[in-house]
């Protein structure tokens, strides 16, 4: 039951660094990669491909770090919401 609670946690802390790769890289992409003129569809998917990657690597090593950051945004957000 542990191991698999684990995995679980790893994987999804995978995913969420993934998912914040995959916005980090539609960031870059429409701030800095836009005015390339030589097949910037290529040029967006490798974008995509590398800050997923990147992602789903510093998800892994920083779980804790992501963790924190995530409860206390989320907590600040619904005790806000509570407020209002």
């Amino acid at each position: 039951m542990g191991v698999c609670l684990k995995t679980m946690t790893t994987i999804l802390f995978v995913g969420i660094g993934g998912f914040l790769g995959f916005l980090a890289s539609t960031f870059i992409y429409n701030l800095v990669l836009v005015w390339i003129s030589s097949n910037p569809a290529w040029v967006y998917w490798v974008t995509v491909a590398a800050c997923v990657v990147l992602g789903c690597i510093l998800g892994y090593y920083f779980m804790k770090l992501v963790f924190i950051l995530t409860t206390s945004s989320f907590g600040s957000y619904l005790f806000l919401k509570g407020i209002s």
